[in-house]
């Protein structure tokens, strides 16, 4: 991972200054490869991820779950299995929740998936502070079953993959299907931020990163570069 940092920071240096400009298909072809290497060989991805749909009924007990994880963490890059209803009320799912919901807030995110701590189930949670038209903060099982063919972009951010931004095109409106945490199935149609966030973190369901959706590596750069984009 800090291979890749390094070489990233490098490359979207080079991305913004104009005199380097005629580089570009070189440093795209830096920056991806370097995405690629912190990528897991299929073989060593969980094979049950590919069956997510089907639901686990086990819950692993992780003392180390809480920590945020990083590109070529196991549990990060893998499609994150479904969570059986019948546990919510469980010993074993509530802490792990609550932990998901602490860690949020002990890093600052705008949203964090189970994934990002190493708990590789399909649930995520949002800060309602900062989403007044979302009705939970954490969703479980959740899919967006429609997006608007409108969109837009935004340079995007992540805890995983800290000081890296990437200029990032979302539809503008979605709605999202999902479970609360006590089993009540909700259907919300959000817009504006909302909308962004949650399809970050559906993403993150899916072991899918920010940087996989830039356009290229001309747009993925140092958050130090968003701090001076008036003088690009």
């Amino acid at each position: 991972f800090q291979k890749f940092l390094l070489k990233a920071f490098i490359v979207s240096c080079l991305c913004v200054n104009t005199s380097c400009a005629s580089d570009g298909h070189c440093n795209e072809k830096i920056i991806h490869e370097s995405i690629r290497q912190i990528r897991l060989p299929e073989d060593s991805y969980d094979m049950e991820s590919e069956t997510s749909n089907q639901y686990d009924e086990s819950f692993m007990i992780d003392e180390n779950i809480g920590q945020i994880r990083y590109p070529g963490d196991p549990t990060l890059m893998q499609v994150d299995r479904n969570l059986s209803l019948d546990k919510l009320n469980s010993t074993s799912f509530q802490p792990y929740l609550n932990t998901l919901r602490e860690s949020r807030v002990t890093y600052g995110g705008l949203g964090i998936a189970g994934s990002q701590i190493g708990w590789g189930k399909r649930v995520f949670c949002v800060g309602q502070e900062y989403l007044s038209n979302i009705s939970t903060d954490c969703w479980i099982n959740p899919e967006i079953i429609w997006s608007s063919n409108e969109t837009n972009w935004l340079w995007e951010g992540c805890l995983s993959i800290p000081g890296i931004r990437a200029w990032v095109e979302r539809p503008a409106e979605v709605i999202l299907r999902g479970y609360r945490d006590d089993g009540k199935l909700l259907e919300d149609y959000l817009t504006g931020n909302a909308a962004r966030i949650v399809q970050h973190e559906m993403d993150h369901v899916e072991g899918l990163l920010f940087p996989d959706l830039a356009p290229s590596s001309e747009f993925i750069v140092p958050q130090a570069s968003i701090e001076i984009k008036h003088m690009w």
